[in-house]
């Protein structure tokens, strides 16, 4: 019986909004056999319990470069964390130097000022996202934090991925970027606020055929 799977089916409407019916999956021949003896009915359709629980995905540090001219070979670089929901949500932060416990610990914490209820988020196998100290901070938060891991090597999964094309490619790089001091720090800054802003850009990231698995 624990075989018998909920489904849920989704309708997506011209304002953005999703109608979802969860309904239970056709049983099996044996299984039909099985729920007659047992006199047991299967509803065509269960109610769907609101639940404040949060999917975001984060992106590992990164770091965008501008390569300098090759008269005085300048560089300039900036590092960005960032998690977003399939909702449409995102949310970036800047750091300065290495990216260490204690930056991601911070950056999951005003994640969770920002979030009512449960927060899980799924990470690449970074190892920072991997040390004692972040477990021990996860652990403190008595469930109200989870943290799952993509499989290795499966960049494509990442929604992140996305924000980083758009930001990178589609703005920095086709806006090019000043030499004076700071111009790409505050192009990028300025392309992740402008992203912030257009949550149906973000929800059609997710539209991507190898990140099926997530539903809004």
């Amino acid at each position: 019986i624990a075989q018998i799977k909920a489904v849920d089916v989704v309708m997506p409407t011209k304002q953005g909004a999703e109608i979802r019916n969860r309904c239970i999956a056709q049983p099996t021949k044996a299984q039909a056999i099985l729920l007659q003896t047992l006199q047991l009915h299967l509803p065509q359709r269960m109610k769907i319990q609101k639940m404040s629980v949060n999917f975001e995905w984060g992106k590992p540090p990164t770091q965008i470069q501008d390569c300098g001219s090759r008269a005085n070979g300048t560089r300039e670089s900036i590092n960005l964390i960032s998690a977003l929901s399939a909702q449409g949500a995102l949310r970036f932060s800047t750091y300065a130097g290495k990216f260490e416990s204690a930056t991601f610990i911070n950056f999951c914490k005003r994640l969770m000022h920002d979030t009512k209820g449960s927060l899980f988020l799924i990470v690449d196998g970074h190892p920072v996202h991997r040390s004692r100290a972040v477990k021990d901070f996860v652990a403190s938060t008595r469930g109200r934090l989870r943290l799952f891991q993509f499989p290795a090597y499966s960049p494509e999964l990442n929604p992140d991925e996305w924000v980083w094309k758009n930001v990178k490619a589609d703005r920095i790089g086709r806006a090019g970027i000043d030499r004076a001091k700071g111009d790409l720090r505050n192009k990028a800054v300025a392309a992740m606020h402008r992203l912030q802003k257009l949550p149906y850009l973000i929800r059609g990231f997710f539209v991507d055929p190898n990140l099926r698995y997530i539903a809004a």
